[in-house]
């Protein structure tokens, strides 16, 4: 069952490619280097943005390196232009999405 879930909400991160994606199931801290998506749109030069990957752990967890609260600065896509997507995009071109390997 727990497959299951996981091979869903897998397959959902890969189809959104959301820019954020959090997780709390491990009850656990971890912070994934940002990755790269794939292009979104068949044309040359489409749009590749980045993913940053959370997992979040219990609330109240007493060890302060299990973070439970996370402090995001999100700007919206909409108001970015192509140039930061494109920075983004090379500060983390050597991390691909773990769901295309």
């Amino acid at each position: 069952a727990a497959a299951a879930r996981a091979a869903a909400a897998a397959a959902v991160a890969k189809g959104i490619a959301p820019r954020y994606h959090l997780a709390g199931s491990e009850g656990r801290f971890y912070e994934r280097a940002p990755y790269l998506n794939p292009p979104c749109g068949p044309l040359p030069g489409a749009v590749r943005h980045v993913t940053r990957f959370l997992g979040l752990a219990r609330v109240g967890d007493s060890d302060k390196k299990n973070r439970w609260l996370y402090a995001a600065n999100v700007t919206p896509a909409s108001s970015l232009d192509m140039d930061q997507f494109a920075a983004a995009a090379a500060a983390a071109a050597g991390s691909v999405s773990p769901y295309d390997s």
